[in-house]
């Protein structure tokens, strides 16, 4: 039915890709056109309103063209252009860090508020293609009331219950949402036809409610309302939509937040559209979650630094870092739906961000290592290295350490070469050593260079290190000869197998897959055969994947493989396997460390086929219990229908529930399209069509398109069995661990006057993640992020121990809180949003 009672806000809107089909040059360009053409709209129809979202449009025009912004600033100041959205640019929001997420608005606002003189209250994402229900809790703590999007509809989403919602997240909270009908574009052939659609919309699915906004004007590369529109509107007001009037989108928006108590309820998570997206451009998903992890890393150790040394934290640099890696998470960025010379362009701009990040680990270390007494009495003539662990909780991880060593005249000790050279060190003539002096067992790796030079020695080790929470512990290598007994942990290693105390992994002759993989501990077989199996699919859909469910028409394997041992060693075994289909190829460089069951494997694909999908296997053969996926700041439960999902660094299959509750992770460092089916998880690696393909547009060979994914592809993984659910395993902490490594930096011998093994951070939260440690944008202290990870209630402390400030924090199921801690001992400890603003 229809509903002719029903007001409608006409309101122009221009969406604008910066980059999508044209590169950002061409974007740029866009939005200074369509922001001239919006300006001379609402002078030539006082009626008119008109919206634009994306702080980096404001930005771009601010140091460009300083007599458009002021126009701009005049027109929001008299109320009839509105900014939306809040964010940097329109972002994906299934591939991004929870952090990522909210830095977008955290930057937005600041520029907002900076020169706008305002937070913006309406977030605004209508082309994004899905959407986490970690979401509402972080828009919300960010200012915004209501939330603006189109996908997916509500063909692609059933239970979406009407076109105006509460949206819950996962920790409850609730942030209206206002679905966009058909499109986010109109124009005088179709606003006719839109007006009737929200009509009827509306008449169907929310009878009592009396107001719905109409976004009109020509979009993707911008443009906004036209003349002939607007005239359109007018004889529709006239005729036939007699209740269409020209509105601001405010007025809406506070018409809605009013009517809260009586819209429905959705309690999930916004999907799907697009599944082709998880996984489309793996370089720009790798890029991204490697600068992200990259640039958190640096921050928690500048800060830190910070507090022990000189060093003075780089706000600026790390704010330009951070809006080229928002920027980049557009949605048709990040999504891998855009031209490819478009990645050309993300490429040399995550480049810079991981400068910027290096540049500051490798400075800010450095003042901090000054200052760390890295002088031992006992061995006044070994070479000292400092392990930083960037994480809360402490650390016991292998790490592996390369240096190039100058044996002191003193020992005795004549050069030999090493490792990866004809002569192999004696392991007993460097010994290494922790900071209380005690010897700690290692095994020579080969180094990174193909051979050493005559006369030069460098050596890799690879160890256990135990590193303090948020803290740093000086290691040394000592060039006294020292009897060390004979290294046998039960770690063995053939041509098919890998095997220690903890787990056997046997290998499959013909595809290189494994086998069997056998918890020793448990009793358990952990995967089926075969497991972490390369499987080709057929990619019969366009780049977005929008006809896909699922990839599920399987054409092959890979096989023909060969073995070969790479390390066997006391601390660690390599196994490498090679396999074949088609015209690629896949080494996978299986890693079982002597202290573990956990299985690391670094993955490389030499991939040369056009559409096909590549898939890595792993049946669990749990078919009935609890499927668990990360995402952003989150975790969500899943049916095991195989269809295409978006995920985070982690994905789990547990049994339901019991005393013999066993589950498997696979964890990676890149990747984020999965299907679970059966107890099945597999990792979508590549989707290889045409760069930018749309269907209906049929691509043929006399187009002459280049194909996405062509050639080498790295990404790294590892299998984690475990008893009980991912909880009691931990596994978002293994996967933070795993995401952001210790950090090592060599040393001189020094006095100073900090200890060779300190923590700057300790808490008592087993379940919390302290996510973030940056200095504050514009107040004198520390921020800290915390994150609860499991679904659980929590309370506990955190001590920032070089000023002695303690926080007693309470944290709610799924929380993320932001805490300030001043500098100045008379300020109190504060909660801020997550804009760092007052709440």
């Amino acid at each position: 039915m229809t509903k002719k009672n029903l007001q409608l806000f006409a309101i122009g809107h221009a969406h604008m890709d910066p980059v999508w089909q044209w590169n950002k040059a061409e974007g740029y360009q866009e939005v200074f056109a369509t922001f001239r053409s919006a300006l001379d709209r609402l002078t030539e129809f006082p009626q008119v309103y008109f919206l634009a979202s994306s702080a980096q449009f404001y930005e771009w025009v601010a140091e460009s063209d300083p007599a458009m912004f002021a126009e701009i600033k005049q027109r929001v100041k008299e109320g009839r252009w509105i900014i939306v959205g809040g964010w940097w640019v329109e972002a994906d929001v299934n591939c991004p860090h929870g952090e990522a997420l909210v830095r977008q608005g955290l930057y937005a606002q600041h520029f907002f508020k900076k020169y706008f003189d305002q937070f913006i209250t309406v977030a605004f994402s209508p082309d994004t293609f899905g959407h986490p229900w970690t979401l509402p809790q972080i828009l919300t703590k960010q200012g915004f009331t209501c939330y603006m999007y189109m996908r997916p509809e509500s063909h692609e989403k059933s239970t979406i219950p009407a076109p105006v919602f509460n949206w819950e997240g996962i920790d409850g909270t609730q942030i209206p949402a206002i679905s966009i009908i058909k499109s986010y574009n109109a124009h005088e052939n179709d606003i006719e036809e839109r007006l009737n659609d929200y009509e009827q919309v509306f008449g169907e699915k929310l009878p009592l409610m009396d107001k719905a906004v109409v976004l009109y004007g020509v979009g993707n590369h911008g443009g906004g309302p036209t003349i002939r529109t607007i005239e359109k509107i007018e004889k529709l007001r006239e005729t036939t939509f007699p209740n269409l009037i020209h509105k601001s989108l405010l007025e809406y928006t506070q018409f809605v937040t009013a009517q809260k108590d009586n819209i429905p309820v959705l309690k999930d998570d916004l999907l799907h559209h697009a599944r082709g997206c998880y996984s489309a451009c793996a370089a720009v998903k790798k890029w991204d979650r490697h600068t992200t992890n990259q640039l958190l890393t640096a921050e928690k150790l500048a800060s830190l630094s910070s507090l022990c040394s000189l060093y003075q934290y780089p706000v600026e640099d790390f704010k330009k870092a951070w809006k080229f890696v928002l920027f980049n998470q557009f949605h048709d960025i990040l999504a891998g739906s855009s031209i490819e010379e478009a990645y050309v362009q993300a490429g040399n701009e995550y480049g810079f961000v991981q400068t910027v990040a290096q540049e500051t680990m490798f400075k800010s270390y450095r003042l901090m290592i000054s200052q760390i007494n890295t002088y031992s009495k006992e061995y006044p003539l070994s070479m000292p290295f400092v392990v930083f662990n960037p994480h809360a909780c402490s650390l016991e991880t292998y790490i592996e350490y390369e240096s190039e060593i100058l044996f002191p005249q003193e020992t005795g000790i004549e050069f030999m070469s090493l490792r990866n050279a004809p002569c192999v060190i004696d392991r007993d003539s460097i010994t290494l050593r922790d900071a209380e002096g005690n010897i700690v067992p290692y095994q020579i790796l080969p180094t990174a260079a193909a051979k050493q030079e005559n006369g030069k020695a460098r050596i890799r080790i690879l160890f256990n290190a135990k590193i303090p929470g948020f803290g740093y512990h000086v290691y040394r290598l000592d060039f006294q000869k020292n009897d060390l007994p004979e290294q046998n942990n039960g770690l063995f290693v053939t041509e098919k197998s890998l095997e220690n105390n903890f787990v056997k992994i046997e290998f499959d002759e013909k595809t290189g897959a494994i086998l069997s993989f056998i918890d020793k501990v448990n009793n358990k077989s952990a995967l089926n055969e075969l497991a972490s199996l390369p499987v080709v699919l057929e990619d019969w859909d366009d780049t977005w994947g929008h006809r896909i469910i699922s990839y599920d028409q399987e054409l092959g394997n890979f096989s023909n493989a060969q073995f070969r041992i790479l390390e066997q060693g006391p601390e660690l075994c390599r196994l490498e396997v090679k396999s074949f289909w088609g015209n690629s190829f896949i080494t996978q460089v299986f890693s079982l460390y002597q202290n573990s069951a956990e299985l690391h494997c670094d993955f490389l694909v030499d991939w040369h086929e056009k559409y096909k999908v590549l898939k890595l296997s792993f049946p669990t053969g749990i078919t009935d219990g609890t499927c668990t996926y990360s995402v952003p700041y989150g975790f969500k439960e899943r049916n095991m229908t195989g269809e295409e999902e978006p995920g985070q660094s982690w994905v789990d299959v547990s049994t339901k529930t019991g005393a013999e509750q066993y589950g498997v992770a696979v964890i990676n460092d890149s990747k984020c399209g999965y299907s679970v089916k059966q107890g099945d998880i597999r990792i979508t690696i590549l989707h290889s069509t045409a760069w930018s393909h749309h269907n209906p547009l049929q691509v043929t060979d006399a187009d002459s398109c280049r194909f996405m994914e062509q050639g080498i592809h790295e990404f790294a993984y590892k299998i984690v069995p475990h008893i009980g659910d991912w909880r009691r395993a931990q596994i978002p902490v293994k996967a933070e661990v795993f995401l952001q490594p210790p950090v090592i930096q060599n040393a001189s011998n020094q006095k100073a006057r900090l200890e060779p093994k300190k923590s700057f951070i300790e808490t008592d939260l087993q379940n919390i993640s302290i996510s973030v440690v940056k200095m504050a944008e514009d107040r004198y202290g520390f921020v800290l992020r915390c994150v609860e990870l499991y679904g659980m209630d929590s309370e506990g402390y955190i001590k920032i121990i070089d000023i002695n400030r303690t926080v007693n924090l309470k944290m709610s199921s799924c929380e993320i809180k932001t805490i300030f801690i001043p500098f100045e001992n008379n300020l109190d400890i504060q909660e801020l949003n997550l804009i760092e603003d007052q709440i």
